[in-house]
């Protein structure tokens, strides 16, 4: 159990998830028909469609099933984007904007159904969202009737609620209810849709893929290799290089999560719009146990370190607003933003696929788009497709974006490869890291103890870029393209495929 003095990075499905299933390593040389890089939602519904249509599926994953981002997010399913429907309206007009939303609300049916017909035991719900404001202001009031309006065009089942019809167990000034989206324990249900997978699905765990051979749809780990006719990069963010990460942004977002015994919070998703932009719910688990997921402080990965005390700030703005226990479980979530506001899915060549920029929105955008890659490898038409076809041609919404997160990440490749680093080893304290120059090279360093070091290379093995400390998880984070890496060098998540090379302080 957390208590208030010792928080440990936990997501809360992860902590009250029980026990999982495994799978085997990658050992050796194996072949199959599709090559599915990725073990979470994404790449767990792709594999289920496909196999329940007879195709052979190989599903790799680095870590544990569902430990990625799946494991890391609210378990919020909203037919609604976290880019506001008002933007999405005037960006795109009425006709694609309510396809997009089309398109959200069959893939949570979809879940719906696979819950129910597999028995997978996840707490599907089906729940209210609501965009609230705390206090009066005018910019606030301002977003909620662009918002009001858009849904209404869009043909959401929208309702205004006043003060004196506010759910919540404390005062807000006005709420936006649209009714019928859902919520889920995301990891759950990631585990069960993995037990319901057809025999000609099998899948490898800690296998971090080191090497893709996109052409000729193989790929390699450190153990094995598997060959195959397709690739499926479901990994977030494509991995290696491909020109479509010049149109991706890597986003981090803080968790907590606390038990109450305050049965006054409602069922559903609220998403604040005042200062902070909070996103809150409920979870209350078959033993009657009822926790709090806050979920805030947005801010570029490997940019900024995440303000010094997140927990302790969430803590205070759940305490002021309920009784709270004693158990405390933080996290924090990596999501990538697409230039244009919709996802790129479906096909990068023949044989290689990808799914990606699903912004905040992932257990949602993720299973749509296993229903859509694997519709494209059957042949079968998508309703969908034509929306998010990652070579869709959008430069005049997208432009402005990508040569913004171009100009930002040739700063900081220009910046920290040639500008000598701030920090000295004596500035490093016990428990903390830096980088610092070390001859002509940069490295990580990490202080371990009074006289005890823990180094690497600083030098991201993606593009090049220098690595930055992040204090809260712990962690060196690529600024450009959002790679992370844990103290030992060894990949996280992000594009690249190659852990960062040891270092020693001994000067040679």
């Amino acid at each position: 159990m957390q208590t208030k003095n010792s928080l440990p990075l936990q997501s809360l499905w992860e902590a009250t998830g029980g026990a999982a299933q495994s799978f085997p390593q990658l050992q050796g040389s194996e072949s199959t028909e599709v090559i599915i890089i990725g073990g979470g939602i994404s790449g767990l519904t792709t594999a289920y469609l496909l196999g329940k249509a007879g195709i052979a599926v190989a599903v790799i994953e680095a870590r544990k099933i569902g430990m990625g981002t799946t494991a890391c997010s609210t378990g919020n399913l909203y037919e609604l984007t976290s880019t506001p429907l008002s933007a999405i309206l005037s960006s795109y007009g009425s006709t694609t904007a309510k396809r997009v939303y089309q398109s959200r609300a069959r893939a949570i049916d979809f879940m719906e159904e696979l819950v129910f017909t597999n028995g997978i035991d996840c707490d599907f719900k089906r729940v209210p969202f609501h965009y609230y404001l705390e206090k009066s202001s005018t910019k606030g009031e301002s977003f909620l009737a662009r918002e009001l309006a858009a849904a209404r065009v869009c043909q959401f089942a929208v309702k205004k609620l006043k003060a004196s019809q506010n759910p919540l167990p404390f005062a807000v000034d006005r709420l936006l209810r649209i009714a019928n989206q859902g919520q889920i324990n995301p990891l759950a249900y990631v585990r069960g849709l993995a037990k319901q997978l057809p025999p000609s699905v099998k899948v490898y765990e800690q296998s971090p893929v080191l090497r893709i051979d996109a052409q000729g749809a193989r790929v390699f780990t450190g153990e094995g290799e598997l060959s195959g006719k397709i690739v499926v990069m479901a990994t977030h963010i494509p991995k290696g290089f491909l020109t479509m990460q010049i149109k991706l942004a890597g986003i981090r977002e803080i968790a907590l999560a606390v038990d109450t015994i305050d049965e006054a919070m409602p069922p559903g998703i609220f998403w604040g719009i005042d200062h902070e932009e909070y996103s809150l719910r409920r979870y209350s688990n078959k033993e009657k146990k009822h926790y709090l997921v806050l979920i805030g402080d947005l801010h570029k990965t490997g940019h900024r370190t995440a303000s010094e005390t997140p927990f302790a700030t969430f803590e205070r703005y759940l305490g002021e607003r309920f009784v709270l226990g004693n158990e405390r479980y933080g996290w924090a979530a990596q999501s990538y933003y697409s230039a244009d506001a919709l996802p790129y899915i479906g096909k990068d060549s023949e044989k290689l696929y990808y799914m990606t920029g699903f912004s905040a929105d992932g257990l949602v955008f993720g299973s749509l788009a296993g229903m859509i890659v694997s519709d494209s490898i059957l042949k079968r038409k998508n309703p969908w497709a034509d929306l998010y076809q990652s070579e869709r041609c959008a430069m005049i919404r997208s432009l402005r974006a990508v040569i913004q997160e171009g100009f930002e990440v040739s700063c900081h490749f220009l910046a920290g490869r040639y500008l000598p680093s701030k920090e000295a080893l004596a500035d490093i304290e016990v428990g903390e890291g830096g980088v610092i120059n070390h001859g002509c090279k940069k490295l990580a360093v990490y202080r371990q103890g009074a006289d005890a070091y823990q180094c690497v290379s600083a030098v991201c093995t993606h593009l090049g870029c220098i690595v930055r400390y992040n204090p809260l998880e712990k962690s060196w984070d690529c600024p450009c393209h959002s790679s992370r890496f844990d103290l030992e060098g060894r990949v996280i998540e992000g594009p690249a495929l190659e852990n960062l090379e040891k270092r020693s302080l001994e000067r040679k």
